[in-house]
């Protein structure tokens, strides 16, 4: 059992209190969420279950802080986010459990998340359906939430469009007419469009 002999705040980062246990032995650094959560003070007793609860709070504290300003740079998938925290040294446990806060609190939401990604990629006329799908995956979109989005946001019709513009705009850039419909055909499929798709547009503008 130790007990909290003194509690001094940072003078450089003023959100910290140093915490002194059994004299200038040992000086715990924590947040001032954590000081106000369990009401620290001198002369409190802390037994080894009890300090480990004040460091695994102290660390969802931080992590919290570290999630907020990530996401206040832009919206973010809880993949992305728990990646993040993960990266920065926070347990497994620690940083799910700030996923949950930042879903509780409406700061992520992976289907809207999705649905704006498709809406600016088509936007921007970027490719196809494989091509945003690849994308949504590799910021760990659920395949659920990525087909219900491109049902949505990317109809055959549209998808054929988008296909057919690119093309035209490829095939006014191919120097040798030689193999013109070759090369726009593999242009098209690089650029996450079907065989099907791609086969389609190339024959409709050649």
């Amino acid at each position: 059992m130790s007990e909290v002999t003194r509690i001094e705040q940072s003078p450089i980062k003023r959100e910290l209190f140093y915490v002194y246990i059994g004299g200038a032995q040992d000086v715990l650094e924590l947040k001032h969420q954590t000081i106000r959560f369990f009401g620290l003070k001198a002369g409190d007793k802390l037994n080894d279950k009890k300090l480990k609860v004040l460091l695994e709070h102290d660390s969802y504290e931080r992590a919290k802080d570290v999630a907020f300003r990530f996401l206040s740079r832009g919206p973010k998938t809880e993949f992305e986010v728990f990646r993040h925290l993960r990266k920065k040294g926070f347990d497994e446990k620690t940083s799910l459990r700030v996923i949950a806060l930042c879903l509780e609190k409406g700061l992520l939401n992976d289907y809207k998340y999705a649905e704006a990604y498709v809406e600016e990629f088509l936007r921007l006329k970027r490719g196809g359906r494989y091509k945003i799908w690849k994308k949504l995956m590799e910021k760990g979109i659920s395949r659920k939430i990525i087909q219900k989005v491109l049902r949505k946001g990317l109809t055959d019709d549209k998808q054929m469009e988008l296909a057919l513009e690119l093309a035209e705009k490829k095939l006014k850039l191919v120097k040798n007419k030689k193999g013109k419909k070759a090369k726009v055909f593999k242009y098209l499929i690089q650029k996450g469009f079907g065989r099907n798709v791609a086969y389609k547009a190339v024959k409709s503008i050649t």
